[in-house]
Order: C-alpha cells, then structure tokens, then sequence
C-alpha cells in the first residue's frame, strides 16, 4: 500500500470515528461508493476498532486505582502487619505493612496475588526471581516472600514514599539540567539491571517514582525477563506478556524477540517524555490497527519539533534542537540494532551534551565536534589560545639572531594572529579547568595548519612545534605523531643541524614515536647527534640525551649503555648546577625515573633521594618533575620493603599536586588513586577503600569514563573489590570497564589490565570457561596494542598459567609458562616477569607431584626475587609456600618449618592471601608437615 492511500484510509476513518456510531458504516459507503477496495480496508478497520484487541485494554489498572481490600488492617501475614490498600496491578494488591513483631519499625509494601489472577501465579513468582538477584540503590529492594494462609503467594518490597517521574518534574517545574540528573539514575538501575541479565521491558514514569530527596527508584519487574539460557523456559511464556502500548517497542508489538534495546526504546520514549510532557505517539484512543501503523511504520517526531509547537513546553526547543534531538532519535529507531548498544553508551551521550562534549549519536560531524570542543573549554581554549601566543610571542627574542628581529617579530605577530583567529570563537562563561581532552581543539588547530598552504613555510613550522608540544603534554596521540611527522620534514628543510629549531624537531618527533613503543626508531633518530649534543652541552642538548637514553633502555641489550649515556647526562648537568640548577635538576629525576622503570628500585630510590635534596636545597619551585618525583620514590620504596617511605611519598604528591594545581586536577587524581593502589597492595585493605574510591571518582569527573586513566582506576576497583570478598561488585566494575573499553574499540593497556583482573576474578570463583575467554582477549589486545612478540604479551600469560594450573591442567599450565619464557628469551627485557614465569611452571610441577623440579626452581627464584624486589609481599609469601609445601612433600619437615614461619612474619596482619593459605601455612610451621 503507498503512502498515500494509507494517508487517504487513516483521513477518512478519523472523520468516521468522529461521527455518531450508527451512522458511521452509512458514512463510509456514501464516502467510498466508486472505491469498493477503499471501503473494504476502511469498514476492516472500523470491525478492528469496535472489537476490543490487546492496544485496546490497558494490561493492568493503574496503582493509584484502589478497589476494594481483600485484607483487613491488622491482619498478620509471615512477619508484616497489613496496613492500608495502597494500589491495585494486574496481578496484584499492594498494602503498606509493618513488622509484626520486632524491636524496630521497619515500613515496607506488600504485594499479594488477587483471587481473580490466580493464573497468573507463575508470572507473580518469577517478579520475586527477578527481584531477588538485583541489589541496587536505584531499585526498590525485596524485604521478604512467601504464602499467606488462604494460599495466595505474596512479596514485600522496600517502601517508596514519592511520586512518578513525570509527576515530580511537572509538580517541581525541573530544569532540563534536573530532568536529566533524573533519566541518567534511572539509567543506572537499568544498566544494573542488564548487566544482572534482566530486561525490565514496562519502563514508564509511573514504574519510576521519585522520593523527596529527588532520588529514583524503579518498581514493578512483573513482565521483566531473563537473558540467561537457565530461565528458557521463562522466556518463552513471558515472550507476549502484557505491556504498555505508548512504552513498546516495535518488536514487542510484532511479537518479535525483545533484548536490552526493547528498554532502550523505553528508555528514548521517557526521555522523550520529560523533555516535552508528551509522548512520540500516543495510542490510547486509537484502534488497535492505526495503533499497530504507527508504532511500526512512523518515524517520531523529535522532541524539539514538539517543543515548539508547545506554548507551555517544560523545555524550550532552542535547548533541544541537535544533541538530545539526536540522542531520542537513536533511542527510538525501530530497528533494535541501531540504536543504542547498551544503557550506558545512551546515559554517556546525555552526560556528554551536559559537558558539552560530542555526542556519540551525532558522531561523524567534524564540524559539529570542534564546536562542542571549543563551547565546552571557552576557558581553557582560551589559556591554550594565551599559552600559544606568549610562546609565539618569545620566538623573536630567543630563536633569531639580532639582525633579523624585526622579520621574526613580525612573523610571531602573524603567528599570533593566526591562533588568535583560530580560538576566538570560544564563548565566554563560567572559568573551567585545563583538560587533557582539549585535544580536539589542537588537533582541529592543526589540521587547520597543515592544510593552509598560503601560510609561509617556516611560519607553519614555528605554529607546528606550538601545537606538537602541547600535544604531547597532553598524551594527544594521533595528534601528536602527524604534527611531529610534518613539523620535522619542514624544519630538516628549512635549517641546518646546528640550529636550535632543527634540534628541537628531532627531539619531539623521538618523543612521540617513543611515546608510540617505536623505542629503536626513536634512539636512531637521535643517535647520529649524540657527539654533537654530548659538545654542545646546554639545556636542549641535556633533554635530547634524555629522549635517547630512555629510547634505548626499551631496547634488548642496550640496558647498560643506557644507563652509561644517563651518567654523562647528570655529569654534564652537574657542571650547569651553578647557572641553570632546573636543568641538573631534570636531569637527576630522570635518572631516578630511569631507574625505576628498569626494576632498579635501590638505585631508583637513591638517586631519587638525591634529586629531592637538591631541589630543597636550591630552593626550586615546584613543578611537575618534581611531582613526579615523589611517584617514583614511593614506588621504588615500595618494592624495597620500606612501607612507611612509600606511603610518606604519595601523601607528600597529594598535598603538593593540590598546592600546584589550586583546584581538582588529574595529577591530583592520578597520586589519590595510586595512594589507594599502594595501600591495597600492601594488604591494607580498608584502609585503601576511601583512595580507591575517590581516585576513581575524580578521574570519571575530570576525564571521562573512557580515558585509559579512568580505566586503570576501574581495575583498582575491581581489586579491592575483590580482596574484601565482594566479587559480584569486583565483577561488575570490571564489566562496566570492559564495556567502555569495548563501545570506544579503545586499544590501551588499562583495557588489557581490565579483561586480566575479570579473568583473575572469574577464576578466583571458579567460573573458569569465562576466565579463560577474558584472559585469551587480554592476550589477543595485547598483541594489537605492542605487536605479536613483545615482553607486553609474555606477561599476559602468567593470568591464562595460572588459571590452567587452578583448573589441574597441569601440562598446559607448564607448556603455557615455557611459552612465555621463549618470548621473554627472543624479545629481552622484563626481568620481573621472567621470575614469575618461572614461579608458575615451579606451582604447576608441584602441584603434578614433581616436587623436586619444583623445590629446585623455586628456591632459585625467591632468592632472585626477593633480593630484587624485597617489598613485593604477595609474590614473596607465594613463592615462600610453595617452596615449604615441596619440602614437606619430600619428607623434609625440620626444613619446611622455618620457610613457613618466614611467610607467615612477612604476612603479619595483611590481608593479601586467602585463609585457606594462611591455615596451611600455620600447620606448616608447626609441624612441617600438610
């Protein structure tokens, strides 16, 4: 049928059903006397609406429809009290009960099964499963359940004392900025519910109440359904349970299979809802087949287009014209597949429009990014804009010689012009703080660059090095390694290699293609200067040198000439103390923080010391080096043993982050989350619980949910999580990550460290086939992030060695370990990781009654390890058992004893190993025997 038929059919019985129904069929057969097909459709229609259908009854009273009780008040069922009827649903009497007999009062609702829906007693008891596995602040909570004396099943809830989400806005007259702080809570409980494996499918407002304090709670999982393959069964009764037409979603009208999108579609028509105080279609007084067109064959409309229309619209339609226009409009595809993949990625579009950050359902538009970038930082794109000028303005003064000061000055006035241009659309508004996702003002500021061939070459090159600077502080990647790439050709072309400019290129491209893991092209870029620099011996040369030494740690075999290369640096800089004292000083934290990403942590620790002490002496500002310098000392003092040092230099990087940055910052956060990490690692579990948490919280406000910082705070999470046994929440942290990480395709180690931690998590509750899938993903991201064979990769296996091992698939775990060992051997580096590897195949041989090759290896790698890493007491005490277990499996008691009473004074009152461990251990050390 076209369009415009169907447009002629749906005219003409509008204007019937507006006529008396006597004389309706008469209407039609006068109107459509030369159309017989015509009259046909229309008098099918018009049977359709005078015949009641499922659109045309509402699946169940409304809750405030209060009927006659079949309870009275005071009568006792299980513990509650019956108070007052409260509501009446489809299948069921609500009433407000208390506890009959308890110390406390504690209010509750009681829902009780009504006489006449006694068939529905299956779909009454499956709410209570539903119910039973969601825990969650968004959700009203099950209290209790069970079987009154006339036989009739009840549940007794929480109490929510509030009104419909639809109700609270208009009573409140909410802003939009209210309304969407309210659909974000309700995605919360959503998402949570999902991730628990159950689609609520009757989202409405007034299955959303909101209490006095403005917080969402969601009631009534009396349709929900299960996704997993134990509640088959449910899934197909529940297939066509009644719903709520204006709410459905299009496969719920056909009869087609619902899935998280069927909420997400309820989702978009309750935003819908709250923006306007309409709904997209309305069904209610139509019959059951125009119903049926409409859900099915219509677009809706958008929200703002509604607005508009509207005289009294909660909203105006300027505010939801683009972003939440487009946001709805994913939302309510009809095709489940485009829209939204899962509550989350919707609730972070709408937090993105409230930071003025792109929205994923608008992705695409280049244009309309760098806009949203520039509305969200006015401030800060305005302190780049300032920070670009006051460098560009310097370039006359400090890169030229005299005699061309007048050209060069007014190349800087045009550079300066040039970036003021580019930023000055930025709005003025409330100051924002300076965040690393300002990049996608640099990098639209560089594409300008690079395209604009009218611009004179060494100009371009002069706003390139800008640009590239600030791209690297900011960890811009793609950003960073285009500017460098370009910035390096111009320069090469434009100045010999005794020119400051030339230098300087070189060494910011280095920097980004180390950034990059490119180690080997980085140092051979800078090689070939290194006499020259080493001559030269200023402060540019000083950071050259130092791009190059950390460039070719990273390199197999090249350890020790590195380290040769940082001592000539300090000499070097030792000389300059006198005159330029921040040079020697970057140069000392350098060879600190050389020596700690090499697993130094003695001399990392020393020389770090040393560095400190100059900077108090020479009575330096602080800076970020400086900063950075306490991370490294609390590191490597850490892994020596020395808790109180480790823990002295986080706090110190907390206080100092705080009085350098005025105002919350990700440095801030950064130290905050790592205090909690050090904590957690050191077995003081509670004791990093309030770090942990506000790390994590800090990050998601400053960064974003995506940001690889953000994700190494959600791992931390899930391991304290799971160090206080609470690995349902441990789980769903870690999912939430993954999801992010999965929804963003985002290729970094924080994604790795993820999938590994579920893994570990997964295998620590036995759920083994889902470890192992986690941790195989970790390995294949691995290999996308750092290539097939890396010392990266090999890490990953000792997690996969591990599981085999826990699983008695002990060959595997040894040939698993043997693997890794081969890699480590043909890459290099990672002497860490070459020692847990071992440790790993040593476990798996005891564990297969090899208890000889496994006390040999394991003697020999506590005593490596140990001596290099004496603070890492978690490995420590795992290595000690193992090796006591293996002696006291040899009959060798007398020497079992002392090995396990060392493990046991290393563990003291830390809670790092399980209790079953830590039993074990105390009979070995009381008798030397299992």
């Amino acid at each position: 049928m076209s369009q415009q038929r169907w447009q002629q059919i749906e005219q003409i019985f509008a204007d019937a059903l507006d006529r008396p129904t006597a004389g309706r069929r008469e209407y039609l057969a006068r109107l459509c006397a030369h159309d017989v097909g015509l009259r046909v459709e229309l008098e099918q229609l018009l049977d359709a609406h005078e015949s009641l259908g499922i659109l045309d009854s509402a699946p169940r009273q409304p809750l405030a429809a209060v009927g006659t009780a079949s309870l009275e008040i005071g009568a006792v069922i299980g513990g509650w009290r019956i108070g007052a009827l409260i509501g009446r649903g489809g299948t069921g009497e609500v009433y407000e009960v208390t506890r009959a007999e308890a110390e406390f009062v504690q209010r509750a609702a009681l829902k009780l099964l009504r006489f006449d829906a006694v068939s529905q007693l299956d779909r009454f008891q499956f709410e209570r499963t539903i119910l039973a596995r969601l825990e969650h602040p968004g959700i009203a909570r099950l209290l209790d359940g069970g079987t009154s004396a006339d036989g009739r099943s009840y549940t007794v809830m929480e109490y929510v004392e509030g009104s419909s989400l639809s109700h609270y806005c208009r009573t409140h007259s909410a802003s939009l900025l209210q309304r969407l702080t309210l659909f974000a809570q309700v995605c919360d409980a959503i998402a949570y519910a999902h991730r628990n494996l159950v689609i609520h499918r009757d989202l409405k407002p007034d299955n959303i109440l909101v209490d006095s304090q403005g917080t969402v709670k969601l009631l009534d999982f009396g349709i929900a359904k299960l996704l997993d393959d134990a509640n088959a069964a449910h899934k197909t009764q529940i297939t066509i349970a009644p719903f709520t037409p204006d709410y459905a979603a299009p496969e719920q009208i056909s009869g087609q299979p619902v899935t998280i999108a069927t909420d997400i579609y309820a989702l978009g028509v309750l935003l819908f809802e709250l923006l306007t105080d309409e709904r997209p279609f309305d069904v209610r007084r139509l019959p059951g087949a125009q119903a049926m067109h409409l859900l099915l064959d219509r677009a809706a409309p958008t929200a703002s287009g509604i607005a508009r229309a509207k005289p009294a619209a909660p909203v105006p339609a300027r505010l939801l014209t683009g972003d939440l226009d487009a946001i709805v409009a994913k939302c309510l595809r009809k095709e489940p597949a485009h829209r939204f993949e899962t509550v989350n990625a919707l609730k972070r579009d709408v937090q993105a429009h409230l930071r003025h950050e792109p929205v994923q359902a608008r992705a695409g538009a280049r244009m309309y990014v760098f806009g949203r970038a520039l509305r969200r930082y006015r401030w800060a794109v305005a302190a780049v804009a300032l920070l670009i000028v006051s460098l560009s303005a310097g370039l006359a003064g400090t890169l030229w010689q005299a005699e061309q000061a007048r050209q060069q000055t007014e190349r800087a006035n045009t550079i300066r012009d040039f970036l003021v241009s580019m930023f000055g659309t930025a709005e003025a508004d409330k100051p924002r703080h300076l965040k690393p996702t300002v990049e996608g003002i640099v990098k639209q500021g560089g594409d300008q660059i690079l395209e604009n061939r009218d611009l004179p070459a060494q100009t371009r090159a002069d706003l390139l090095g800008v640009l590239s600077r600030i791209a690297l502080r900011m960890g811009a990647d793609a950003q960073k390694q285009e500017l460098t790439t370009e910035l390096l050709r111009l320069n090469e072309d434009l100045y010999d290699s005794n020119d400051p400019r030339w230098i300087s290129a070189r060494q910011l491209r280095a920097s980004a293609l180390y950034d990059n893991a490119q180690y080997p092209e980085a140092a051979a870029l800078l090689e070939s200067m290194r006499a020259e620099l080493t001559q030269r011996g200023d402060a540019l040369a000083l950071e050259v040198l130092q791009v190059l030494a950390r460039s070719m740690s990273h390199q197999d075999g090249r350890i020790e000439e590195s380290l040769g290369l940082q001592r000539e640096i300090r000499a070097l800089a030792m000389q300059r103390a006198q005159t330029d004292p921040q040079s020697t000083l970057k140069a000392l934290i350098a060879e600190a923080d050389l020596l700690g990403t090499l697993l130094r942590p003695k001399e990392s620790l020393e020389r770090g010391e040393i560095a400190l002490t100059f900077w108090k002496a020479q009575n330096l500002p602080a800076n970020e080096e400086v900063l950075w310098l306490h991370g490294t000392i609390a590191n490597s003092a850490g892994l020596l043993g020395d808790a109180v040092r480790g823990e002295v230099a986080y706090r110190q990087a907390i206080v100092l982050s705080e009085q350098l940055h005025k105002r919350p910052h990700q440095d801030t956060a950064w130290f905050v989350g790592l205090l909690g990490s050090y904590l957690l690692w050191m077995g003081r579990v509670e004791d990093a619980e309030p770090y942990v948490i506000r790390g994590l919280s800090m990050r998601r406000e400053l960064l974003g949910e995506a940001h690889p910082a953000t994700l190494f705070a959600v791992t931390v999470m899930g391991r304290l999580r799971a160090a206080q046994n609470r690995n349902d929440e441990a789980l769903a942290v870690l999912s939430e990550g993954a999801s992010v990480c999965a929804d963003t395709r985002l290729l970094h180690y924080s994604c790795v460290r993820i999938l590994q931690k579920r893994g570990q998590t997964y295998t620590s509750i036995s759920q083994f086939n889902a470890a192992e899938v986690d941790l195989n993903a970790a390995i294949s991201l691995q290999r996308r992030i750092s290539g097939t064979d890396s010392a990266q990769v090999a890490a990953q296996f000792e997690s996969l060695a591990e599981l085999q091992r826990v699983q008695g698939r002990f060959e595997e775990s040894i040939s698993t370990a043997e693997q890794a060992l081969a890699m480590f051997h043909k890459v290099g580096g990672d002497a860490v990781g070459v020692l847990l590897m071992r440790f790993q195949r040593a476990w798996a041989n005891l564990e297969r009654g090899k208890w000889q090759a496994a006390l040999d290896e394991v003697t020999d790698v506590e005593a490596r390890y140990s001596a290099q890493f004496p603070g890492n007491l978690l490995e420590r005490v795992n290595m000690l058992t193992v090796q006591a277990r293996a002696l006291s499996n040899l009959n060798r008691p007398a020497e079992a004893k002392p090995i396990a009473s060392k493990a046991l004074s290393l563990l003291g009152e830390r809670q790092i190993v399980g209790a079953i461990q830590v039993a074990e251990l105390k009979r070995l050390a009381a008798t030397g025997s299992m």
